[in-house]
């Protein structure tokens, strides 16, 4: 077995940090604080991790297709651009089982986890699309979702 990459290991701890970040901001509320609508806007807690798994599925589709030459466009130009592929995708998951987003949500993260050793390490760079696109989707896109859960908590829960 070869040692992985240094910058495969900066990656995966990047994206680790941001994660464990975002799951204690979430896992010690009940089940229906997870379902209440609050200062997320109209989206839940659970409708906030259903957006993340789309997203963490979405980079994987879409820098599996960059690193065979073809164009990324998962989620092609939808109408009303990424606020209404994002909304399209909320209404989609809205009928999911807290269970199932919860599920969903591990399941897709372990996935990412062990996609990202199988990208060219000279694609984790700033440089790249792949390593833009994964930064985006996953490290500097947690804190967004857990700046907004915390906030709902503070209001909620003080």
């Amino acid at each position: 077995m070869t040692a992985m990459d240094a910058r495969t290991a900066r990656v995966l701890e990047q994206i680790g940090s941001a994660w464990r970040d975002l799951q204690s901001s979430w896992q010690d509320l009940p089940d229906e604080a997870l379902t209440t609508p609050g200062d997320t806007g109209e989206w839940t807690v659970k409708d906030i991790l259903a957006h993340v798994t789309t997203w963490e599925d979405g980079t994987m589709i879409d820098i599996a297709d960059l690193m065979t030459g073809r164009p990324a466009s998962w989620y092609g130009e939808p109408e009303g651009g990424i606020d209404g592929f994002n909304a399209a995708a909320a209404e989609d998951k809205a009928s999911l089982t807290l269970d199932q987003v919860r599920h969903d949500l591990e399941e897709t993260h372990a996935r990412l986890l062990a996609f990202v050793p199988t990208i060219p390490p000279d694609l984790l760079d700033g440089a790249s699309k792949v390593g833009n696109r994964l930064r985006d989707d996953t490290w500097d896109h947690y804190p967004e979702h857990t700046e907004a859960i915390l906030a709902w908590r503070a209001r909620h829960l003080a």
